[in-house]
């Protein structure tokens, strides 16, 4: 919206040297001192005095340095006021994102399929997943957040919540950096005799209660031990502190620097989704069916 040479002349105004004003712009020296040239020349008055021992700013270049400052306030703010007008009418979806459950893929997802042309606009929510909290964020689906990205297959989100079903994701073993198995590409059933799997307790999901089932009955050289019911930062820190291997999800992989990822020559999955209110709102359902149909033409 304005000269970006006013950008470039503020930088040199308030850091007092060419050198200075380039590091922070990213460009080179040279550059800087031909902007601020430009600049004086359009003016038509020196704003700026050189010497060995930096630049200041003329009193005509103090006069233009606050008036600048303005101009790029009142830029940004017309630019902002101009995209807030584009919106009028649009739906806002409040997509909530935390540290075991980001909504990069969503926001991803939805940025292929919107083109600026649905009637929703997303804005994004920082929830706090972390121990008991994430059952609160649970009850405040449809209040505060309307939906959020994670694994689907617990029994109660299946039962108070409503669930969108994206894909499955292939249950791996996040690995101690320090573990004789951390530096493998693939895990099968011989590597894991006699080593101790950390896991959630009977009855959160069929899914690893199937998992647990094939272990006592099939590997009764693994043993297996209970995590909290919902993962949090304190269970990565566990497995870690205890060199136990725990049962995660490639999408974890990055979560705790002191462990691995690695994939398993197993059948267990999770399934993978949106949660939301189990009675969402007009507009949220019609973002969801939106989702919907782009997912099931692109798996």
């Amino acid at each position: 919206m304005h000269d970006p040479k006013l950008d470039t002349f503020i930088r040199v105004a308030e850091l007092g040297s060419f050198a200075k004003a380039a590091q922070a712009g990213f460009v080179s020296s040279v550059s800087v001192m031909k902007q601020v040239n430009a600049l004086e020349r359009h003016v038509g008055v020196r704003l700026v005095v050189r010497s060995n021992h930096g630049v200041t700013p003329t009193p005509a270049g103090a006069v233009l340095l606050e008036d600048a400052r303005r101009m790029v306030v009142l830029s940004a703010e017309a630019v902002a006021a101009a995209r807030r007008a584009a919106d009028t009418g649009k739906q806002v979806i409040r997509v909530g994102t935390s540290l075991l459950r980001p909504c990069r893929e969503l926001i991803d997802l939805w940025t292929r399929l919107n083109g600026g042309a649905l009637p929703f606009r997303l804005e994004v929510v920082a929830f706090d997943d972390q121990g008991n909290r994430l059952m609160s964020t649970l009850t405040a689906l449809g209040s505060q957040l309307d939906c959020f990205l994670g694994p689907t297959g617990a029994h109660v989100y299946r039962e108070q919540l409503g669930v969108l079903p994206l894909r499955d994701l292939p249950c791996e073993l996040a690995v101690p950096r320090r573990h004789r198995l951390a530096g493998r590409a693939r895990l099968d059933w011989a590597d894991l005799r006699g080593e101790t799997l950390m896991m959630v307790p009977r009855g959160v999901a069929p899914q690893l209660d199937a998992l647990r089932d094939g272990i006592a009955s099939s590997h009764p050289d693994v043993t297996v031990v209970d995590s909290d019911a919902f993962y949090d930062m304190a269970t990565f820190n566990e497995a870690e502190r205890r060199g136990t291997l725990l049962v995660s999800l490639g999408m974890w992989a990055d979560v705790h620097p002191g462990l691995v990822t690695v994939p398993v020559a197993w059948d267990a999955v999770l399934p993978f989704g949106i949660l939301h209110a189990a009675q969402p709102s007009p507009h949220l359902a019609a973002f969801l069916a939106a989702i919907s149909d782009e997912t099931t033409k692109n798996p």
